[in-house]
């Protein structure tokens, strides 16, 4: 879990965490919290039981940080339609499934390790470097998560990852890389022509009750949305600011301490060539000397220009003499000794260094550390909150009494908009407090939530609009017009069969264009991967379908009015220029690929060594799909 959190990676326990846990970070003594816990769960895996309360905490985790990664609306019944709930189980029992076969084999993680993994973690440091415990309570509650669940959760993590270590290393066979490049390097060229619009038919009126049955076809394009609306209790640290002082001493001490940060080093876009000792690297200096180029130079040792590129360079990296940052763009660079042996190096361009202005820094750190200040007030009056609620103090009081903002939601739809159409701004708009609405019944109350700005929100809807059909009078036109353009493209559709069908008997494309007046156009060279423009991504996927050079095709537009007819033109390996992908990098992801299979037959090994067991019922109640 070190490699994760420190990347952000997609961990599982991570990626909840690094999410959430945006603020400063304290290490502390918690010898206490290190203890073994028993459950009553909804899954096992050999004598390690999972909780509903864990399985819910994590399920409710996981939607959250979906909401937030989708930036739309995101429900816990789309959830389990998605199958979220069975993947967050299955994950839950694979992570204890590898820990109890580490422990199994003798591998452990101490209390000493986990501390030092909580402590080296970055995102969990304050601006001046320090760890901070008030934050780390924050986040915790944020995140949903308790001190014991948390470290047991990364004692887990710490142990998959060891297991997994054994068995990483796996390597592709070269005979499966070069199908594979082969495969994916391949590319493929058509004509085409589009058929003009004004080729379909003229669609009339139908009627009205040619129209109703359309409307009812595609209801969905015409329904108004369910809607909710009530009251929405808003903490924003924003609106604490006016009540934070920063202490400017301390602000100097972060500036003094973090200089280095605000300084953007000097680069050079360099290329190099490396010799196995200084007199080689001196003799070919001589020949650039005597009229060689340095391309010259690097050729006659069989150099081509992907081995001697280096890239862009900040003034300071290890891997090439500063001496290069004296020279001008275009310059040569004499011999010299570098981390790796004797090299010259060229300069091909340059980009100047700067540094933020101190006033411009102070400032930086000066709000970094009014918005810290803020997040603990507002820390702090969730749990005046929390003791007003438990007291069973509604909304309207605890507004007054904690002068908070109580807004009123007269219309919200599952996009976050009003009744006209408008999203939301602000924390009413943010995702998570959207699906508050929606998730929570009529008449009660949610459950703190945290928005993407760091503010928390309380909702109560208190009266909800189911979705309803739009009658045909309110939207007559609207339906016209969505009529016609599907006849008009029905229509064209099967023009296009016809015209590739006439391809097919012999006809040439150029003939079958100038039926319809089109004008025939060849395309850019097609990949596997997306490359290469033609104005339909259907007619693109077909293009690489078993078919040969010569072969007719035909497929809607990207607008979904026109169609395209088509014709394999050739089938090629990329060139050069098309840059195809290299051997070595797919080497290595296939090797990444077959290293996750390795994990996954790991993983099933683990799971069937100790046993494990879900009871399907509870589950389904625990998500809320019953």
């Amino acid at each position: 879990m070190l490699t994760q959190l420190r990347d952000a990676s997609k961990s599982w326990v991570a990626a909840v965490l690094i999410g959430l846990l945006v603020l400063s970070f304290a290490i502390w003594g918690i010898n206490d919290i290190f203890s073994g816990r028993s459950y009553v769960g909804l899954a096992s895996v050999g004598d390690e039981e999972i909780s509903d309360a864990e399985f819910h905490a994590e399920f409710q985790r996981r939607v959250n940080q979906l909401q937030r990664q989708a930036g739309a609306q995101f429900t816990l019944a789309q959830a389990r339609a998605f199958g979220i709930d069975r993947q967050t189980l299955n994950e839950m029992m694979a992570q204890r499934a590898l820990a109890g076969l580490a422990r199994e084999w003798g591998m452990v993680v101490s209390d000493d390790e986990v501390r030092a993994i909580i402590q080296s973690i970055p995102s969990f440091k304050n601006a001046g470097g320090a760890f901070d415990r008030s934050a780390y309570e924050r986040a915790l509650k944020q995140a949903g998560y308790s001190e014991p669940a948390f470290v047991e959760d990364l004692r887990r993590d710490v142990l998959r990852q060891q297991v997994f270590a054994m068995f990483s290393g796996v390597t592709a066979p070269p005979g499966m890389v070069h199908l594979l490049e082969n495969f994916e390097n391949e590319r493929r060229v058509i004509d085409y022509f589009v058929i003009p619009p004004e080729k379909g038919p003229e669609i009339t009126d139908p009627g009205d009750e040619a129209l109703a049955t359309f409307l009812k076809e595609h209801e969905r394009a015409f329904t108004a949305p369910e809607t909710r609306g009530g009251v929405a209790l808003v903490i924003n640290p924003d609106d604490f600011l006016s009540a934070v002082t920063v202490d400017e001493g301390e602000v100097e001490k972060i500036y003094q301490a973090r200089k280095a940060d605000f300084i953007t080093p000097e680069k050079r876009v360099l290329e190099q060539i490396r010799f196995n000792n200084e007199v080689e690297a001196r003799a070919a200096r001589a020949e650039i000397d005597a009229g060689k180029s340095f391309q010259q130079v690097a050729e006659a040792r069989g150099l081509k220009p992907e081995d001697v590129a280096l890239g862009e360079i900040s003034r300071g990296d290890p891997s090439v003499p500063d001496a290069v940052f004296a020279l001008a763009d275009g310059d040569v660079s004499a011999a010299l000794e570098g981390a790796f042996g004797w090299v010259i190096v060229r300069i091909l361009s340059s980009t100047p260094g700067s540094e933020k202005p101190k006033d411009e820094a102070m400032k930086e750190i000066r709000e970094a550390l009014a918005k810290r200040a803020a997040s603990e007030l507002v820390f702090n009056k969730t749990s005046e909150i929390d003791e007003a609620r438990d007291s069973g103090h509604p909304l309207e009081q605890i507004a007054a009494d904690l002068k908070l903002p109580l807004v009123s939601v007269q219309s919200i739809d599952a996009q976050g908009r009003d009744a006209s159409g408008t999203k939301y701004e602000g924390p009413i708009g943010d995702p998570a407090i959207v699906t508050a609405f929606f998730e929570t019944s009529t008449g009660t109350e949610s459950d703190l939530v945290r928005t993407e700005g760091n503010a928390y929100v309380i909702v109560r809807p208190d009266r909800e609009t189911p979705a309803k059909l739009k009658d045909l009078a309110s939207v007559r036109e609207e339906v016209l017009k969505a009529y016609q353009r599907l006849e008009r493209a029905k229509a064209l559709g099967k023009l296009a069969e016809e015209l590739a069908a006439k391809g097919k008997a012999g006809s040439t494309i150029e003939a079958l264009a100038g039926e319809v007046g089109a004008s025939l156009t060849a395309s850019e060279a097609l990949s596997r991967s997306g490359g290469g423009k033609v104005p339909s991504a259907m007619i693109a996927r077909q293009a690489f379908g078993e078919i040969s050079p010569g072969d007719f095709l035909s497929a809607p537009a990207d607008d979904g009015e026109t169609y395209i007819v088509a014709r394999l033109t050739s089938i090629r390996p990329a060139t050069a220029e098309e840059k195809p992908a290299p051997l070595e990098a797919i080497a290595e992801r296939t090797s990444k690929e077959l290293n996750a299979d390795a994990a996954d037959m790991l993983t099933n090994y683990a799971l069937q060594t100790l046993g494990s067991n879900i009871d399907e019922a509870r589950l389904a109640r625990v998500s809320g799909g019953e």
